[in-house]
């Protein structure tokens, strides 16, 4: 059983992340486009990157750079509320997982903010990594008893 929900675990890592980085580029586009962008794509260079391109600049830009990550973010935490509200035996990781991604978006999301404000391209990585750590920690450790708690015990709810 430790297996299966160790395996299940990361089946809910992979598809928090492919379920979250096509959804952040999205409110990238939605926002950018709602506040007067114009020729606005996205690209996905490869299966673990993706961009939203605004070729001209427009009005509150700062909003599109800022709404990639808090909207994926306020969507993962939506789903966390979800597994704590309505509690089974299998919602301990997911409820782990959203949360972690939530808080890292989020996190992120303010690390893209400081692009439109400052020339921080020379330190960005440094900069979405903290931001990643800082909104990431509070929910690991807040989730990480539970999810400790779902693996070691045998078919029981977890909330």
């Amino acid at each position: 059983m430790r297996l299966q929900k160790s395996i299940n675990l990361l089946i809910v890592i992979i598809f928090a992340f492919l379920f979250s980085l096509p959804l952040h580029e999205f409110f990238h586009y939605i926002v950018g486009s709602a506040l007067g962008g114009t020729g606005l794509y996205i690209t996905f260079p490869t299966f673990i990157s993706g961009f939203c391109h605004w070729p001209t600049p427009f009005p509150h830009m700062w909003v599109a750079y800022l709404a990639g990550g808090l909207g994926t973010g306020i969507v993962l935490l939506l789903l966390v509320l979800r597994a704590v509200k309505t509690p089974s035996k299998w919602d301990a990781d997911e409820a782990f997982v959203f949360a972690v991604f939530g808080g890292m978006q989020i996190g992120y999301g303010f690390a893209e903010l400081s692009l439109a404000f400052a020339s921080t391209s020379h330190c960005f990585w440094w900069l979405s990594i903290l931001g990643c750590v800082v909104g990431a920690l509070p929910m690991a450790i807040w989730r990480a008893p539970k999810l400790i708690d779902f693996i070691i015990t045998e078919g029981e709810i977890c909330t």
